[in-house]
């Protein structure tokens, strides 16, 4: 069950018993003649809809001096295409969807170990994203290794309670630590090292499309992510209902997403009467469409900061209705990058969210993005992650 790489003797940290496993592991493309670029390797729980995986995805189009392999634990699949095509090694461990019984099932951690016995020792940095790989390599004491990271990009509170258990046993233990300079002090009770101490900054997608969603509201939001709770598209729904009034009720609001709280979502939709308004896409693989023309992005997410989609829709020069999660929001808040909403639909937050909708203009836009371009530059992405 290697990973067809041909490499030295596993390093420390890697030399692991053989443990049987009927799962099946694709083997990557060999790698070409001459080839001599670093080995970066991502290992990500699913190449599912997500801020991680389009943050990979950015590495490798804007890191080409590196060979990027991703490493998906689960079968979920949006990104898998895309990274081929920016130059990644895309290994799946196993065909299984993900799940919190698929995590925990022992078969998975077998997969992982015969992974890195045959392979692990054949890449120059590995960095451990999400909630299965970070159980995994903690586990088998990866963490001993110094090409070895881990990091975490969410608010404590938005984690689950047996993550944050298992970021306070291991994390500390990690040479290197990626957490947002933001969310630092929210982590101080994992005990890092400052030598371990790395901040966590973000690539931001440049959207582009040729074939731009055909809306037709004079004003057209988007709320964008899984269909969790923590998303908040329970309270984008609400606000919306009050804010439409204030745009002379040509607005449409657009779920883009899918999960297990869309049947609650779309009876609060029936509930308010709302069905000619909201709108309902499920996943979708052409999220550009959907970005370079909606009118603004509706941000009310739960304990989340500045994420992926926030950074993006700023960088296209679309205001931002966001409530005021972290310290970083009401930063750009302050400095007129996004436009501060609450959750009870307050007539502030309604009037200032119309307000920045009736209001924009191509100047508007341009200042926007000129702005957002100073503040979210590649250079410091690179620094961090070619850091030692």
């Amino acid at each position: 069950m290697g990973c067809g790489i041909a490499t030295p003797a596993p390093a420390r940290g890697f030399s692991v018993p053989d443990s049987p496993s009927d799962l099946s592991l694709e083997r990557p493309f060999p790698v070409p003649p001459g080839d001599d670029r670093p080995r970066i390797l991502f290992v990500i729980d699913h190449l599912g809809t997500g801020g991680i995986q389009e943050f990979i995805l950015n590495y490798c189009r804007r890191v080409p001096q590196h060979r990027v392999i991703v490493l998906s634990l689960f079968a979920n699949d949006l990104y898998s295409d895309a990274l081929r095509g920016a130059g990644a090694e895309v290994v799946r461990l196993t065909d299984r969807p993900y799940g919190y019984g698929a995590v925990l099932d022992p078969r998975q951690l077998f997969a992982f170990r015969a992974f890195f016995r045959s392979g692990g020792a054949g890449f120059d940095q590995i960095h451990i994203k999400m909630f299965a790989g970070f159980l995994y390599a903690s586990l088998l004491g990866l963490y001993r290794d110094r090409r070895v990271s881990a990091g975490v990009d969410a608010t404590s509170r938005q984690l689950p309670v047996p993550l944050r258990v298992l970021l306070f046993l291991f994390a500390r233990f990690y040479r290197r630590f990626y957490v947002p300079s933001w969310l630092r002090d929210d982590f101080r009770y994992l005990g890092l090292k400052p030598e371990a101490y790395r901040p966590q900054n973000y690539f931001v997608t440049m959207r582009r499309s040729d074939t731009p969603h055909p809306f037709t509201a004079r004003y057209n939001l988007l709320t964008i992510g899984r269909c969790i709770g923590q998303k908040g598209h329970l309270d984008a729904i609400r606000f919306f209902q009050r804010l439409r009034p204030a745009l002379g009720g040509d607005a449409a609001l657009w779920v883009v997403g899918d999960g297990p709280h869309m049947p609650a979502l779309r009876a609060e939709v029936s509930r308010l009467s709302l069905e000619d308004a909201v709108h309902f896409t499920g996943t979708v693989g052409n999220l550009d469409d959907y970005m370079i023309a909606c009118d603004a992005v509706l941000k009310m997410a739960h304990g989340e900061g500045h994420n992926s989609i926030l950074r993006e829709a700023v960088l296209l020069g679309k205001p931002v209705l966001s409530t005021l999660e972290t310290a970083s929001c009401h930063r750009l808040a302050e400095d007129a990058l996004i436009v501060p909403i609450d959750r009870a639909a307050s007539d502030g937050a309604v009037a200032r969210a119309a307000a920045a909708l009736t209001g924009a203009s191509p100047d508007s836009s341009r200042r926007l993005r000129e702005q957002a371009g100073r503040l979210w530059c590649d250079e410091a992405v690179v620094a961090s992650y070619l850091a030692p």
